[in-house]
């Protein structure tokens, strides 16, 4: 059953036992084990698996979230990543600042480009952090964002969009050498060459 918020201690004084807050009907440990099962559950799976109402559990998992990042801490934060993250023709772009070192987002700003991460740069100097590394995509807008704000900080691009970006070239040069070349013969190798340079070495 639910945990009673307060109960009378025989001398009309309220007090609250250990084991429960104040002014909930959810045990510390029932709450610690909501919590660790956010991290890989849905709330409508936690919520079904211990028996309890879905807003129940949301009020739990978004009380824990309000504490851990109510306030977020920037001095010790030497790394960061940029990136953005589309939801949606209604919301289109958020902006999102990861803490490298923690795994943490620590900022997210509405909309892409320098504007999102204005504020966050504001927070970022008034807590007197000296910023070491920036990973982030190729975005012209990040990359002058950072220089602008932290220009003594090594500034990296993802793999990824090198990986895809160095694609693009190739396929971009294969189909030049295509229309190039006027053997028939030359113009098959070429039109497998991408795949050979794909290929793992060993393949």
């Amino acid at each position: 059953g639910a945990a009673m918020a307060e109960h009378d201690d025989g001398r009309g004084i309220r007090a609250v036992p250990p084991f429960v807050k104040a002014y909930t009907k959810i045990t510390r440990k029932l709450g610690c084990l909501i919590v660790d099962l956010a991290r890989f559950m849905t709330l409508s799976d936690i919520a079904g698996w211990l028996r309890l109402s879905w807003d129940t559990v949301k009020a739990v998992v978004k009380g824990r979230l309000e504490k851990d990042y109510r306030r977020i801490g920037y001095r010790r934060v030497r790394q960061i990543a940029i990136d953005e993250l589309y939801l949606g023709r209604t919301r289109k772009y958020i902006t999102l600042v990861m803490d490298m070192e923690s795994a943490r987002i620590i900022w997210v700003g509405e909309g892409r480009g320098a504007e999102a991460l204005r504020e966050f740069w504001r927070r970022f100097k008034l807590s007197g952090a000296r910023l070491k590394a920036v990973a982030m995509d190729m975005s012209g807008a990040y990359a002058c964002s950072v220089r602008a704000h932290a220009p003594h900080a090594i500034l990296t691009f993802d793999r990824f969009h090198v990986m895809k970006l160095m694609n693009e070239r190739l396929d971009d040069l294969r189909r030049e050498l295509a229309r190039e070349t006027q053997d028939r013969r030359a113009k098959e190798a070429i039109k497998g060459l991408r795949w050979l340079l794909l290929h793992r070495r060993d393949n």
